[in-house]
C-alpha cells in the first residue's frame, strides 16, 4: 500500500481545486458539484450525505431568481406584489426537513437507540 501523500502533490491537489472552484470554463465543461465529491473522497472525505437533492437545487434557483427579481422591481419603485408570491419548496417537491445533513457522529448516535435529542 502507498500512502496518499505519495501519490499526489497536496499543494498541486489544492491549487487545481482553486482552479476548479474559481473558472468559469471549467465550470461550463464540467459538473462541479459531482467533480468536488470525487475529488474529497479520493482524499478520504465522506461528504456524498451533504450533497443537494435536484429537488432543493431547483428550489433554491427559483428563490435566487425571484429575489433578484424582487431587488429589481425595489430598484425601480415598482410594486412588488405584481410579481406573486414567492416560490414554495413543495412547488418543487422538496421538504427540507428531510434533507438536513447529519454529521456522521450524529448518524451513529441515532442508530445506536439513543433516546437524546441531538443538536
Amino acid at each position: 500500500m502507498i500512502p496518499a501523500s505519495k501519490l499526489i502533490n497536496g499543494e498541486s491537489f489544492g491549487a487545481a481545486l482553486q482552479v476548479v472552484a474559481t473558472s468559469p470554463l471549467i465550470g461550463q465543461a464540467y459538473n462541479i458539484g459531482p467533480m468536488f465529491s470525487y475529488l474529497m473522497k479520493t482524499q478520504g472525505a465522506a461528504i456524498s450525505d451533504f450533497e443537494k437533492s435536484s429537488e432543493q437545487v431547483a428550489f433554491e434557483q427559483a428563490l435566487n431568481e425571484y429575489n433578484q427579481l424582487v431587488a429589481l422591481a425595489i430598484e425601480k419603485d415598482k410594486d412588488i406584489a405584481e410579481l406573486g408570491p414567492a416560490p414554495l419548496p413543495e412547488q418543487f417537491g422538496y421538504v427540507p426537513a428531510q434533507n438536513t445533513p447529519r454529521p456522521p457522529e450524529a448518524n451513529a448516535q441515532s442508530s445506536a437507540g439513543t433516546s437524546e435529542p441531538l443538536a
